[in-house]
């Protein structure tokens, strides 16, 4: 049923006779979608350190930006990648000729990658 590791691992889950081994063979066998990282608890945490310290070297001038870079956290592995990124000539945010100049609310705020065939934004 349950290997020397899982044994040792989940013996204070087995114990309790709310789960038991039935119970924590069930956890074993389940499956879980977690949709929103919220619910993971330290992640917000770990990119709010990471957007706190790119915010401080911004101000300070030191150390390299990740301006151009996209970086991904792999929270279950603890492993981060970067990836490079390049500006769309067409953002309507960003691009060589930008229509979005100012902050608004968020009701009024439109989606920034909302372009329609000829590359403008639409309603706009």
């Amino acid at each position: 049923m349950f290997t020397d590791e899982q044994i040792e691992r989940y013996s204070r889950h087995i114990i309790l006779k709310e789960v038991g081994g039935k119970g924590q063979q069930r956890l074993l066998n389940g499956k879980v979608l977690i949709i929103g990282a919220g619910a993971l608890g330290v992640l917000p945490g770990v990119i709010g350190t990471i957007q706190a310290t790119e915010s401080i070297k911004y101000l300070l001038g030191v150390g390299k930006l990740l301006a151009g870079r996209l970086l991904v956290y792999d929270a279950e592995d603890m492993d981060f990648y970067i990836s490079p990124i390049s500006r769309q000539k067409r953002c309507p945010l960003c691009g060589e000729n930008p229509v979005i100049t100012e902050l608004r609310d968020e009701v009024d705020a439109m989606n920034v990658c909302d372009l329609d065939e000829a590359g403008g934004v639409k309603g706009v």
